[in-house]
């Protein structure tokens, strides 16, 4: 009986090391000061050009695994895939508007090993007319 009491006690500390020793680990975290662009009106004879600046927020180098778009009017270009703590990388977009009319959303994906925030979703929004009309 003693033995089995000395072995419970024994794997709770265990677990709660493990459990303290895990919580402090080292972690990358994905951040945009700006997730959502909103480009206005504009005619739909244009091409939406942005570049969304993401972040490093957390202690452990950030990685981008892959990066998804809505639709294939959307053109991407990442200046780096691995973000060192503290640092940031440009996200370059351009949405090519030619032929829509209306409300426009386009989303971006961005995958991550963030733990807590493995797809990070930003967004291109605005409306476009068929009327010439500059960019606002």
């Amino acid at each position: 009986m003693i033995k089995q009491k000395l072995l419970y006690v024994l794997f709770l500390l265990f677990f709660l090391m493990f459990l303290t020793n895990s919580q402090t680990q080292k972690a990358p975290k994905i951040f945009c000061e700006e997730p959502v662009y909103d480009f206005g009106t504009i005619s739909h004879n244009n091409t939406i050009k942005h570049t969304f600046v993401i972040q490093n927020t957390g202690d452990d180098v950030l990685k981008i695994l892959n990066i998804r778009v809505s639709c294939g009017c959307t053109i991407i270009k990442i200046k780096k895939k691995s973000i060192k703590p503290g640092k940031t990388t440009d996200l370059r977009i351009e949405v090519d508007l030619r032929g829509t009319e209306g409300k426009q959303s386009k989303e971006i994906t961005i995958e991550s090993n963030d733990p807590d925030s493995k797809y990070y979703r930003l967004y291109v929004r605005g409306f476009t007319t068929n009327k010439n009309s500059q960019v606002f």
